[in-house]
């Protein structure tokens, strides 16, 4: 499951030693495969650190228990942090147990280019809720713990945009798209426009992003040839040995 807590608050100079000793007290933390405990800070474009993480648990359990327990507390003298269940309200979609290749019915979103009318007649074209986020990742990145990676980056951007634009109705990331290609349908057009205005030509890390209407038609998905798997295969295995 998801036993992930969004963290704010926190000072620039914490390590990840102490933020594993102050959250320990939620649970057991879960461990990258370095064994390093799972805890991704988040940096702006110049790589400092922007003063929130993504702590992940072992168990769902913990969620509640750092939510009653760390939320409000003082981290460092003078930094009382904020904890949050790290979701997106996406129509339940994030019960991300195994991420298996993103399908997209593009024939769907085609149809959805149809015409529809809200209460308002207010002609509101369905096609436009639908935007495409364009160098958010390397593929390059997601190599050492791949689920973690896109995970982390789902909820990451769901979180980030959710509060500047407004409710999403699903978030799709194609992994190992060389241009790092995330969809995001929004549940109304006008947050869809108002990403376009906010994250086009934006820093995401060190990127900048692009931000377009998706046309319908074109598909980012990457198949994955079974040479590639394999080869992927062979390497993660040798990672985990210790010989790269």
């Amino acid at each position: 499951g998801n036993a992930k807590v969004y963290v704010q608050g926190l000072p620039s100079d914490i390590t990840t030693e102490e933020m594993a000793d102050h959250f320990k007290k939620g649970g057991i933390l879960a461990k990258l495969p370095s064994g390093e405990p799972r805890i991704k800070f988040y940096k702006d474009k110049e790589g400092k650190r922007k003063g929130d993480a993504l702590v992940t648990y072992l168990s769902q359990e913990s969620v509640p228990l750092a939510l009653q327990f760390l939320n409000e507390t003082e981290i460092k003298p003078g930094f009382k942090i904020n904890v949050t269940k790290a979701e997106f309200q996406q129509k339940g979609e994030f019960k991300a147990k195994k991420f298996k290749k993103t399908d997209v019915k593009f024939k769907k979103f085609q149809k959805e280019q149809a015409l529809n009318w809200d209460e308002d007649g207010v002609q509101e074209i369905k096609g436009f809720r639908i935007v495409i986020l364009m160098y958010m990742f390397k593929p390059s990145e997601a190599t050492n713990n791949r689920e973690a990676f896109y995970q982390d980056l789902k909820v990451e951007v769901g979180l980030e945009v959710e509060q500047k634009c407004g409710a999403i109705e699903k978030l799709t990331i194609f992994e190992d798209n060389p241009d790092g290609v995330i969809a995001i349908k929004f549940k109304s057009g006008d947050s869809a426009a108002k990403c376009i205005e906010i994250m086009n030509g934006r820093f995401f890390g060190a990127r900048k992003i692009k931000c377009f209407y998706f046309d319908g038609k074109t598909n980012y998905k990457v198949e994955e040839s079974a040479e590639d798997r394999k080869k992927r295969d062979a390497e993660y295995k040798k990672w985990m040995m210790g010989e790269s």
